[in-house]
Formats: structure tokens, C-alpha cells, sequence
């Protein structure tokens, strides 16, 4: 035992004995100052050096090393030479009267200082240190010394445990053998100013040899004379979405034990136990988070904790039970041992685990105790956010209204209004609609998931009839998850920068003229996802209808499904997808990927398009799927069509089923016009079909100029190219053999389309491109 003076303003440490206040030890860490006090011991702990890490945290290294050297066989047994006072288990505690922290559950505390790379904390010490230093801790840290954790030299098939206990000395299993050099380990302490401090050596000890002349043929148990409980814990924040004041919110954790005798068989063998000794208990509370401490289940963890490398891996759960406020929280984790207190059979002892040091004239055993456990112990720290996750749920009728989950609002606009940027506001269905029209909010998220799970689904619903948009967005603003329908004009209306709708379902929309799923204009960044858009519908003459718009909006469309809509008589122009104007901004351009357009069915005096792109600019169009567009009218449709636009990436794309039925104009798969630099490579386009009465079906209809390579077009009425399209290298013209037309567009087995792409490209599992929309690097959908 020393007094440890730091001092972080001087960069400064000292040691000093203190050989008349002696800390005394359970059996396991054998309290031997008073011994020492007439050994030549004043060398066995040093500071090797002081420095400031880039933290500013103090950091002391300290030395300790054996306080005798290895014994002598051939030289006469005595007090100092002997081979039977190898120790185990050396730990440097430091030790602080500063105000503690307490954890009422637990009934522990932690003293008022960090030791920031602390292996664990021991409560073995605290009884007798409180007799010569009370402070208000009861657990204290410490650093582990001579941590080995390899078998070294250690041999159960050899009477005395290790093969030698003098040359060589034992090594590995964390002993310190008699005769070692120093074992210099770094103290970081998060400390300012001057401090002062106990510092205790401490270290598990058996006696090994039976007698005085046994004393060079001990005999030594590995793990039994190890420490019992754990030697290492460390605490792994993995996922952390503790909210000010929301009694749902969680963090995951891992705890991590290393505990050199977990598992190990019970029996007489030198390297086996006299009882159990393994994990048996995890604990942890969280004051002013957890109401209560967390009980861990400690039954199937992984590793074998008998090494750092391969630890004892806990997962737990912590919930904000307590209501806790933004703020940062100290743990304290606490891992006990199924070794029994009390099993000590030699009489003298009297089944104690404890001695505390007494006056040298009195007998050692007048100062035995009783420890009640084998514990080891381990704080850390666990933040709580300022709350950044608003709740509405429909079905609160409380009247008690703050956007917690225990009081959520019961309307959206309640939510919004109370979100800031960052936050996210989550919807819960309880099976009714919530009333539009609704706007976004800047940097927010609005979310439909089923956080109450006591009713409803993981849709929530937002309608509305007014002639705004069911939903408007804003900057930086999300919404997923949503059912948007019966809004008179628009589903969902963008316009700003960087707004996300993704998985939404846009429904519903029905009015007498011009009516759009989505409206999206003057937009930069902006993207729709794995949305699906469907029926919507005008009544009347004269107006135009579009499942979803893009104007001057180079913005990124992936992953939906655009079907079913249903126009008027006639004098209608008819849109699954329209893009116009769209050049590139800010870095952003038009990205149309891996989308299903398809089902739309027209008659009278209507222009029918599955994808219309204009007066655009390096637009990606890559991996759709564009089927099933029937065009009873008088005017020509379109599976896929370019004007004015520049630049296009046209690859891997599958046009199919693109038909007339009462018209006397035209049906084209794909039409190309006044677009330079068109690329167009592993397309398919097939089944373009005429009405026999002044009809025309073109696979594709483009100029000479435009690039057409390793593309398959067949069964078109009227001729499978037209305008003056030149068919380039790798071109075929046969059956695709689709696996199942109309349904599952996948190339069954023995495809020509397989394996004939551009050999520049290639598929996901890297080999030669297939043709058409589950080709290439995109084909994976």
C-alpha cells in the first residue's frame, strides 16, 4: 500500500510506503505488509514515467515487479529462498476518499475520479482499507499487471502444476513469478490539478507447499489459485437510441467478461476447480435511466472468456424506464462469480475468505471476515438525447398531449409543429385516417411505422379532398411508409431540394381535369423510392393525367411501381412517368432505375406514354421495366419515348406489350428523336402489336445517329426498327424466352438474351451482361 501523489498542472507523481497504515486482503489477495515491513520491499512499485495524452488525461506509469528473487534449490531453504511465493492475479488499485457516486440498487458507489483504462473494479479491498482510508466507494478500480493469459509453462501432468518453479520461473495464467522484472503499466487519469491517492498492490496467493522442505516442490493449481471472480469487464455501447424523457427508448449493449476460470471442470486435476467458478450473474443499473437495476440472461453467451481475445459476450438492454432528461449517465455494471464464499475447509480459517491485518503481537486469525461474494465490477458512460423522435398515434384520447411515447399527439400537424431540424416524427396506425393536406417540415422525417403495436398496421393513412396537395414537401424533408390518396389535384407535391418520399403508396387521386400522383418541379436532389402509384384518374375531356411528374428537377427515380392510370374520353395526353427539362444541377441528374410502369389502357382522342422524357440532359434510364400499354385512341403511344434530350443513358432496359386497338396512328416500343449522343446497349424491346385498320407497330423508331448495340427487338407488326436506326454490333432479333410474359420478366434458362450483352458490362455475379432490365450491375431487383 502507497500514497500515490499526482499532480496534472506539473506533470508530477509520487509513491510513498506506508508501512504503518497496511492494507490487509482476503485469502485470495494475501495481505503480507506486515511481513514486508521487514523485507526489503521499498523497490517493488515504481513510477516509470509521467505524461499528458492527447486527451489531457494524465497518464502515470507504474512498475511492479516480485519483492524476492527466484529461490536456490541447491542453496538451504529459507524465508527468501524458496519456489512457493509466485503469486496470481496482480492488481493496482487506486483508491480515492473523493464524493462517490452511488448505485442504491447495486449497493455500491464508485469514488468521484476516472480511472479512464480501468480493467474492472474490485470491492475485495474495501473492508480493511476502510479501517486506515474510509472513503464513500466501495468498489475501486483497478489496472491488471503481468496480464498473460497463455498456458506458458504450465504442465498439470507435472506434480508441482508448472514444469519449473525456479529456472525457468512459472509463466502465463496472469502470475507474477519470484525474481520478474518489472511489469510497467500506463494509469490514465482524468483528473486536474493535485491529487492524492491509495495505491494497493494486490494479488491472489495459496499456500502451495505443505512444509518448510516442500518449499521447492510446491504445488500449484491453475485456475484454482486464481482469482475467482472475473479479471476484466468492458462495457460496448452497439446501438444507442436512449431519448430525453421517452420511457420506450433503448440502447443495446454488450458486456465482455474475462474470467480465466468460467466453465472449467470440476475436479481433482491441477488444472481443474474445486467448485464452479464461472459467470452466474450480470447486473446493471443506470440511475436517474433504468427504474430498476437490469437483470442480464447470462445463459448462452459466446466466447470463452478465458482470454481478452475471445471474451465473454453479454447483450443487454437498457430502456429509458426512468423518464431520464438529455444528459450523460454513468452505469455500473456488476458480474458475479458461482464460486461459493465460505469453502475454505482448514479449520483455523473457519470457512472465512477474509484477513484483516492486526497488531503483530496478536494472532493473524483474530483478523479474519467474511466476504458474502466474488464480484467484479465496471461503469460506463451512456448518453440520453435531447428527444429527436416525436409520436402521434390517432388513438390517444388522454387529453394529455406532448409527443412522448407515453402522451403522443393524435395528429400529424400537432407533430410536425413541434419538430425541429433532425428530428423525426413516427405515425402510428390505429386504423384511422389522418387529415390532410399536411407540409413537411425542413429536415424532418415523417414516418408511418407501427411503434403501438396494440392496433392497427405499419401503414398509416393521410387523405384528403382539397384542391392542394394531400401532401406538400419541403428542403431537406422525408416522408416514408404512407398511404396518400384522395387528394383533388396532386398525391404529393415537391419543390426545393433534397426531399425523400420513399415506400409510400400514392392512390386515389380522381377529379375532373389535369390530376397527378406526384408533382415534383424545381427540384434538386430530390428522389421517389420504392414507391407505388396507381389509379389515378380524371373524368372529363381536355386534361392531361400523370402518375408522376418531373419538371427542371434533376432528381433520382428508383424502385417503383407505376401503374393503372385511367384517363377520360378524350383529348387527353396520358402519363405513367414524364420528365421535361431536366438538366443537371448542383450534381445531381435525372436517374430513372429499376422501376415497373406498366397497365395503362386508354381510348378515344389520347397520347399514352409509359416513360416520357424531353428536353433533357444526361439522364440515366437504366433497368426499367415498361409493359402492358394498350392505345385505343387516335393518337400514337409510346412504350418509352426521348425528344430533345441529350447525353441519355439507355441501357438494360425491357420494353414489352406496347399495343393499338381502335386507332389509325402508331404504337413504338421505344421512340428516339432529335437526341444526340443517345446510348443506347442491352435493351429489349418485343411484342409491339397494330391494329390491322391504318395501324403501325415499331419496335423502335430512332435516326441513324443514334447508338443502338447488343440489343434484342422481335415481333414487331410493322417492322422491328424504323427512322432510319442502324442495328450496331451484338443486335439480334429472336424470342427472349422470358419465364413468364405479362408476370416475371427473368430470362428463363438457355435465353439468347443471356450472357450476349455488352461484353464491357457485366452482371452482378460478374459475368457478361444479360440483355434487358435484370441485366448488369442494376439487374439485381
Amino acid at each position: 500500500i502507497f500514497n500515490l501523489s499526482v499532480n496534472a498542472d506539473e506533470i508530477s507523481a509520487e509513491l510513498t510506503p506506508l508501512w504503518q497504515n497496511s492494507l490487509t486482503d482476503v485469502l485470495e489477495v494475501v495481505d503480507i505488509t506486515n511481513f514486508l515491513q521487514m523485507a526489503p520491499c521499498n523497490d517493488c512499485v515504481k513510477i516509470g514515467s509521467i505524461s499528458i495524452d492527447i486527451d489531457g488525461n494524465l497518464v502515470v506509469s507504474i512498475g511492479i515487479k516480485h519483492p524476492f528473487p527466484a529461490g536456490d534449490p541447491l542453496e538451504p531453504i529459507s524465508g527468501k529462498n524458496r519456489g512457493d511465493l509466485h503469486v496470481f492475479n496482480v492488481e493496482g488499485t487506486v483508491v480515492s476518499n473523493t464524493t462517490g457516486t452511488t448505485f442504491p440498487g447495486l449497493g455500491k458507489s464508485t469514488a468521484g475520479f476516472t480511472l479512464v483504462n480501468t480493467d474492472c473494479y474490485t470491492p475485495y479491498l474495501d473492508t480493511v482499507l476502510d479501517d486506515i482510508y474510509p472513503t464513500d466507494a466501495s468498489v475501486h478500480p483497478y489496472i491488471l499487471h503481468f496480464d498473460d493469459y497463455t498456458a506458458g509453462n504450465f504442465d498439470a501432468l507435472n506434480p508441482m502444476g508448472f514444469e519449473s518453479v525456479t529456472d525457468p520461473p512459472p509463466s502465463g495464467n496472469l502470475v507474477m513469478a519470484m525474481g520478474c522484472d518489472y511489469d510497467y503499466q500506463d494509469y490514465v487519469l482524468n483528473i486536474d490539478g493535485s491529487f492524492d491517492f491509495i495505491y494497493a498492490v494486490g494479488c491472489t496467493y495459496a499456500v502451495s507447499s505443505a512444509s518448510k522442505d516442500k518449499r521447492f516442490s510446491p504445488e500449484y493449481r491453475v485456475p484454482q489459485h486464481n482469482k475467482k471472480a472475473a479479471s476484466e469487464v468492458s462495457i460496448e455501447i452497439i446501438t444507442n437510441d436512449l431519448i430525453s424523457g421517452d420511457s420506450l427508448s433503448t440502447a443495446n449493449i454488450e458486456i465482455h467478461v474475462v474470467d480465466i476460470s468460467h466453465g472449467v471442470n470440476v475436479s481433482t486435476n491441477l488444472n481443474e476447480m474445486f467448485a464452479d467458478s464461472s459467470v452466474n450473474g450480470i447486473t446493471i443499473e443506470v440511475p436517474g435511466v433504468e427504474t430498476s437495476p437490469v437483470i442480464v440472461d447470462v445463459s448462452s453467451p459466446t466466447g470463452t472468456g478465458h482470454d481478452p481475445s475471445d471474451p465473454l459476450v453479454y447483450t443487454a438492454t437498457i430502456t429509458n424506464t426512468a423518464y431520464g432528461a438529455e444528459g450523460t449517465y454513468t452505469g455500473l455494471v456488476k458480474v458475479v462469480d458461482s464460486y461459493s464464499p465460505g469453502l475454505n475447509e482448514n479449520l483455523l480459517l473457519n470457512g472465512m475468505d477474509g484477513i484483516k491485518r492486526v497488531e503483530p503481537i496478536k494472532s493473524p486469525l483474530t483478523g479474519l471476515f467474511y466476504i458474502s461474494e466474488f464480484a467484479s465490477y465496471q461503469t460506463f458512460i451512456i448518453d440520453v438525447a435531447e428527444i429527436s423522435t416525436i409520436f402521434v398515434d390517432d388513438s390517444n384520447t388522454t387529453g394529455i398531449e406532448d409527443g412522448t411515447a407515453g402522451h403522443p399527439y393524435n395528429t400529424i400537424h400537432e407533430g410536425l409543429a413541434a419538430a425541429v431540424a433532425g428530428y423525426e416524427v413516427w405515425v402510428d396506425d390505429s386504423g384511422n385516417d389522418y387529415a390532410g393536406p399536411v407540409t413537411l417540415v425542413a429536415d424532418v422525417t415523417l414516418l408511418s411505422t407501427n411503434w403501438d403495436d396494440s392496433d392497427g398496421d405499419d401503414q398509416a393513412d393521410i387523405y384528403s379532398t382539397g384542391v392542394t396537395p394531400v401532401v406538400t414537401g419541403a428542403d431537406g424533408a422525408t416522408i416514408d411508409g404512407f398511404k396518400v390518396y384522395g387528394g383533388n389535384i396532386y398525391g404529393i407535391s415537391v419543390s426545393g431540394v433534397d426531399t425523400t418520399i420513399s415506400n409510400c403508396l400514392i392512390c386515389d387521386i380522381i377529379r375532373t381535369s389535369t390530376a397527378y400522383g406526384v408533382f415534383i418541379e424545381n427540384s434538386t436532389g430530390s428522389s421517389v423510392v420504392n414507391c407505388e402509384i396507381t389509379n389515378i384518374r380524371n373524368t372529363l375531356d381536355h386534361d392531361d393525367l400523370y402518375g408522376l411528374y418531373v419538371s427542371n428537377s434533376p432528381i433520382t427515380i428508383t424502385g417503383n411501381d407505376i401503374h393503372d392510370i385511367v384517363a377520360g374520353v378524350d383529348y387527353h395526353s396520358v402519363y405513367l412517368l414524364r420528365a421535361s427539362g431536366c438538366a443537371p444541377q448542383s450534381g445531381n441528374h435525372l436517374t430513372i432505375t429499376q422501376n415497373k410502369i406498366h397497365g395503362l389502357s386508354t381510348g378515344g382522342y389520347t397520347y399514352p406514354h409509359g416513360i416520357y422524357i424531353s428536353g433533357s440532359s444526361e439522364a440515366e434510364v437504366k433497368n426499367n421495366l415498361v409493359y402492358s400499354i394498350t392505345c385505343g385512341s387516335r393518337w400514337n403511344g409510346y412504350g418509352i419515348r426521348f425528344s430533345g434530350s441529350d447525353y441519355v443513358s439507355f441501357i438494360n432496359n425491357s420494353v414489352y406489350d406496347i399495343r393499338m386497338t381502335q386507332s389509325r396512328y402508331h404504337a413504338f416500343g421505344v421512340h428516339i428523336s432529335s437526341c444526340a449522343n443517345f446510348d443506347g446497349r442491352n435493351n429489349i424491346v418485343t411484342h409491339i402489336k397494330r391494329n390491322i385498320f391504318l395501324t403501325e407497330g415499331y419496335g423502335v423508331s430512332a435516326p441513324a445517329d443514334v447508338t443502338w448495340e447488343y440489343c434484342n427487338v422481335w415481333d414487331a407488326d410493322s417492322g422491328n426498327y424504323s427512322g432510319g436506326i442502324i442495328p450496331g454490333t451484338g443486335c439480334i432479333s429472336v424470342n427472349p424466352d422470358y419465364i413468364n410474359p405479362g408476370t416475371d420478366f427473368h430470362l428463363a434458362a438457355g435465353s439468347p438474351c443471356i450472357d450476349t450483352g455488352d461484353p464491357a458490362i457485366f452482371d452482378t455475379d460478374s459475368s457478361r451482361s444479360d440483355m434487358g432490365c435484370y441485366g448488369g450491375p442494376g439487374g439485381d431487383w
